[in-house]
Formats: structure tokens, sequence, C-alpha cells
């Protein structure tokens, strides 16, 4: 995912309304203390972002370029206007091969429709959406997957039953509860 990068020469409010206005979202990014104040284009972002499927935004790797550089980054975050939620700033971690970095991956449930628990009357009961981890960032997945099809009701999956990398560390208890079925 491309995206063409300009530097913001100021921080003023009725600057950054001015981007606003002419389609633009401003934005940082931020490197190891420090930080660059840029913007980028509206329908830039919006046409890649169509692209990406629901849920795996934040593990989304950006080539970022400007005149003479390109590098690579991350979505650390995203603020939105309250009432009609445009996307009206956005923060951008600059990614370096050789350092780890924490990031929030998404686990995807599959099985759920053939789920054995459910179809004996049971309800799903999601606890964990996401696994927070740290590792370089050639590694870092897309998403978790964690297949319920075999869940009978009172039984649950737990971190360990995600396949997870040796590259990739986590803080969470093995033992922790991702998703239960439950009765009704």
């Amino acid at each position: 995912m491309e995206l063409e990068i300009f530097e913001r020469l100021t921080t003023k409010k009725n600057e950054i309304k001015k981007l606003r206005w002419e389609n633009n979202i401003p934005a940082v990014l931020y490197l190891k203390g420090s930080s660059q104040n840029i913007f980028i284009k509206k329908e830039d972002f919006e046409t890649i972002t169509r692209k990406i499927p629901k849920g795996r935004l934040s593990t989304t790797i950006f080539t970022l370029k400007n005149k003479d550089k390109s590098f690579k980054a991350i979505i650390k975050e995203i603020q939105y206007n309250p009432v009609n939620y445009q996307i009206i700033h956005l923060d951008f971690l600059k990614l370096l091969e050789k350092k780890e970095i924490s990031i929030n991956i998404p686990i995807e449930i599959i099985g759920e429709d053939k789920c054995i628990g459910i179809k004996e009357g049971g309800s799903f009961k999601r606890i964990l959406r996401h696994l927070k981890i740290k590792c370089l960032p050639q590694d870092i997945p897309k998403n978790f997957i964690l297949d319920v099809t075999d869940l009978k009701i009172g039984q649950s999956k737990k971190i360990k039953d995600i396949d997870i990398s040796e590259n990739i560390k986590h803080k969470r208890h093995l033992e922790e509860v991702v998703v239960s079925i439950i009765k009704r």
C-alpha cells in the first residue's frame, strides 16, 4: 500500500482546518522520540483503505513516499470527527527493519456457522478481539485465526489454541479465554 506524503510546515489550527477543507488529512510521522508533521491526500487514503479487509488497518504496512525518500510505516492512531466519523488526523509509526514494535493483531474467528455448540442451542461469547504482540516489522501477521467449529456448550478456545510464530512475543497468559460457547 503506497501513499504519497507532503511536508506540513505549520501546526496552527487555522492552517490545519484549511488543509482539511482542501481534502487533505493532517498527520504526524513518529520515529524514536522524534516526529515530523505531514499530510496526505484524503482521496488517496480512502482509495487504499477500501481495499483493506475490515479490522486489518492496524496491521497494514504502508510505503510512504515523498519527493526523495520512501519508507515503511504503520498507522499508530486515527482520530475521527465525532459527528460525521470522518478521519481528521493520522499518526504513523516509521518501521525499522531491526527494531521490534508493539502492535495489536486482530483475532479472526472462523467456523462459527458450523459450530457444534451453537447448533446445540448454545450462545457464542467472545472475550478477546485482539492480541498485543511484539515483533520485527517483517514478522507482523495480518491476523490470528481461531477455528471454533468443534466447540461444544461449556467449552472454550484459549490463547494457547492460536498458532503463534516463534518470532512473535506476547504477554498474555496462555490459559486466557478468547471465545466460549455458553448455555442460553
